[in-house]
């Protein structure tokens, strides 16, 4: 069971306005390979290491509306028979959040991502992550001490063309960027699987300096 097809209408589905934004891809940026998902913007990098066994990620880029305003969603998503793997984030303006507590934002995209999947939620829960962010310096990588970052996780179903799926997934908060980590599968323990964990924890931001 091949999952392309499922990710592409989970991106849409995001959003009930979603349109198409430039294909176009900043190839000294987004640097794919079969052992690293990686998505970047100006000032910006997330990513994470895949397990052996799937497709060379692809990159996208999707414009869509959100309760805070139009924001920008950028991703990169691998894939093999039987689950697939996808990092992003969404580059909200900081005026988005005025107002707004760390945890309205995160559980409000939280929702609309699971009300516009049609998802049927199986459990949830909130994290403070440490030691997801590193800061790039003169060609070096150095972590940004004491940085905690607020975090959400569900694990949902969803059902298209009788097919279903189980899901994992998580978003970061970093103003004023929300990051995204999602692993999918039709083994719904594979979910909680040393591998799919592995890859959770390999979750990295690289800010510039």
């Amino acid at each position: 069971m091949k999952f392309t097809l499922v990710i592409v209408c989970t991106l849409l589905a995001i959003s009930q306005t979603t349109q198409l934004y430039s294909q176009k891809k900043d190839k000294k940026n987004i640097k794919q390979t079969r052992d690293t998902i990686a998505v970047s913007d100006i000032g910006a990098l997330f990513r994470a290491a895949l397990p052996p066994g799937f497709n060379k990620p692809k990159a996208d880029s999707t414009l869509f509306a959100t309760e805070y305003g139009n924001v920008m969603m950028r991703a990169a998503i691998a894939e093999n028979q039987k689950s697939a793997y996808m990092i992003g984030f969404y580059d909200f303006f900081p005026d988005y959040f005025v107002g707004k507590t760390t945890a309205q934002a995160l559980d409000s995209l939280q929702s609309q991502v699971l009300g516009n999947m049609q998802g049927k939620l199986s459990r949830q829960y909130k994290l403070m992550l440490a030691g997801k962010k590193l800061r790039r310096a003169e060609n070096a990588e150095r972590p940004v001490p004491d940085v905690l970052l607020e975090s959400r996780t569900t694990y949902f179903t969803t059902v298209t063309d009788k097919k279903k799926a189980y899901w994992r997934f998580a978003l970061i908060l970093d103003s004023p960027r929300i990051y995204q980590i999602a692993v999918t599968s039709s083994n719904k323990s594979y979910l909680d699987s040393p591998t799919v964990n592995k890859f959770f924890d390999s979750a990295q931001i690289v800010i510039a300096e």
